[in-house]
């Protein structure tokens, strides 16, 4: 099942459709790290990995529309200043040079300014949203992969790097039975016929030409 999020875009009237299935997933199982084990744990790590993508998806794609927001309800205020502000005072009979306090209130009462500055706050409503959700799908990823212990090494997060021995577990090596209660000769003996044979050459070292 598909869920979706309808949240303001840049421009007024409409809406940019988001999509939370894998979001809303990886918040639904949250609950499952209290029994989670190494067998479940690393597809539970991928389910929080997958609505973690998506909600720096969207968080980047809102980050750009509340620029463009600002930016109108920036212009707009522009206009207001160069062209409203003037007009206004000239109306109501206030001579002199505009202060500050007159300015700001002719901005606060402009009706289109009010809606493209809500636009842009409602915009970045939904984009902390999305980052407070990351924070805490972060932190279910953090605490599930502590099942691993230190064991598991996570420290080298490039892909293809080369990893230095102290990177994994090292395990014992493991005598094959019955290897210890052989005599000492029929070790070393046995150790012997493991050993590839010696290379023949007829190159003695510094004394004249190979014989072929």
């Amino acid at each position: 099942m598909t869920v979706k999020i309808d949240v303001p875009s840049s421009v007024l009237g409409q809406t940019i459709t988001l999509n939370m299935t894998e979001i809303t997933s990886a918040e639904g199982r949250f609950d499952e790290i209290a029994t989670v084990n190494t067998h479940k744990a690393p597809e539970l790590m991928s389910c929080f990995v997958r609505g973690y993508a998506w909600c720096v998806e969207h968080a980047t794609n809102l980050t750009a529309e509340a620029v463009k927001a600002e930016t109108a309800a920036n212009f707009r205020k522009a206009e207001i200043i160069l062209e409203e502000v003037p007009r206004i005072l000239l109306e109501k009979g206030i001579s002199g040079k505009s202060n500050a306090d007159y300015r700001d209130a002719i901005i606060a009462m402009d009706k289109q300014h009010i809606i493209l500055k809500e636009q842009f706050h409602h915009i970045e409503m939904y984009r902390d949203m999305f980052k407070g959700k990351m924070k805490t799908i972060e932190l279910a990823y953090m605490a599930v992969r502590k099942v691993f212990g230190s064991s598991f090494d996570f420290s080298n997060r490039n892909l293809g790097s080369n990893h230095s021995p102290s990177s994994y577990t090292e395990f014992p090596a493991q005598d094959i039975k019955g290897v210890k209660d052989l005599p000492l000769e029929v070790r070393e003996q046995n150790r012997a016929a493991e050993l590839p044979p010696p290379i023949q050459s007829s190159i003695r070292a510094g004394f004249g030409k190979a014989k072929y």
